[in-house]
């Protein structure tokens, strides 16, 4: 990495992680930024230099198209991969378009495209992001559904400010705000939203306090607190998705266990950098394992997103696929936060 690089990312990493001065600000700690994704077309995960891979990816070799499942790198001067969007060193939003066409072969094959977006960006989910000056912005469809308007505005429209992170899955939001409280709004067929309800909000209700992270699966949701305490509520059922012990779904958030530094649906990273688990693991249609309360099953994790198995980051920068009975190594490298 050259010099230029490294002080983009001691100037931004420093803004913008977990690593902000909450005593002299008095703003609430900054949730971490993602090194790793996962969405329709891939696995991305950024390296130490800042550049971008992916994997698997279609290659013409003689006239004909092979899949191949070696990482390539597709962007350089990268801080933070979310889902479909990249946020770069200078601030800026990148989205990436996986195009479709057919080929000579007669074939179906996809082809990238990057696009800016947005400039002094530092989070962004969907049809949302927050920029430097804790704005959120929303945009499209987002605005209909969410804020009952009937025009589809193609351009951002500023929506809350005091903003540190959002997230949407599913119809539901979540915000984090610069203090740390935990706003949702939208869909709340199981109790999502946390506020002790099954009722749509469409303006958004404070669920809690305190809060530097937030995941959501399934009509379900996660938080973690500033003092390391994981808390969930929303739909949990037979598959036992929220790990409290019960088949229950919960209209309020319950705690769960302590000491987690981080949470990617069914998946939490404890201080000690050991991954947990829990609910019920599936082959087809038979349950092949009950988790009621989470369990560890890994060492030495600092990061994951969890898909139908996990992507894992070690300690040591190694990334890992995790789909079948054992972890696989994919790469080394990889920037650890």
């Amino acid at each position: 990495m050259n010099h230029t690089l490294k002080r983009l990312f001691s100037v931004l990493f420093a803004a913008l992680t977990l690593a902000c001065a909450a005593g002299c600000t008095g703003e609430a700690p900054r949730p971490r930024l993602s090194t790793i994704a996962v969405n329709e077309t891939g696995v991305y995960a950024i390296k130490e230099d800042g550049t971008l891979w992916k994997w698997p990816y279609e290659e013409e070799v003689n006239g004909s198209y092979v899949l191949r499942y070696e990482p390539i790198q597709v962007l350089d001067d990268v801080l933070a991969v979310m889902n479909k969007w990249v946020i770069r060193t200078d601030s800026s939003l990148w989205s990436w378009d996986y195009r479709y066409y057919h080929g000579d072969d007669g074939e179906l094959h996809g082809m990238f495209s990057w696009e800016k977006c947005m400039d002094d960006v530092t989070c962004a989910s969907k049809e949302w992001a927050v920029k430097t000056d804790g704005s959120l912005w929303t945009w499209g469809e987002s605005l209909q559904r969410y804020y009952q308007t009937r025009q589809k505005y193609k351009d951002p429209v500023m929506v809350m400010e005091g903003v540190s992170y959002v997230l949407e899955w599913g119809g539901t939001v979540y915000v984090i705000k610069i203090d740390g409280s935990l706003w949702t709004q939208g869909y709340n067929h199981n109790g999502q939203i946390g506020d002790g309800t099954t009722e749509y909000r469409h303006e958004p209700v404070k669920v809690m306090d305190d809060v530097i992270a937030v995941s959501s699966y399934m009509e379900n949701s996660f938080a973690i607190k500033s003092d390391g305490t994981l808390w969930a509520w929303g739909l949990n059922g037979p598959f036992m998705l929220l790990g409290d012990g019960t088949t229950e779904n919960r209209l309020t958030p319950v705690k769960i266990m302590d000491d987690v530094i981080g949470v990617s649906k069914r998946m939490a990273i404890t201080s000690d950098n050991t991954l947990w688990l829990w609910g019920c693991d599936t082959s087809g249609e038979e349950i092949v394992t009950y988790r009621a309360v989470p369990e560890k099953i890994m060492d030495d994790v600092v990061s994951v997103v969890m898909t139908v198995g996990a992507i894992v980051v070690k300690t040591d920068g190694s990334l890992w696929e995790w789909g079948g009975a054992k972890p696989v190594k994919i790469m080394d490298g990889v920037m650890v936060r």
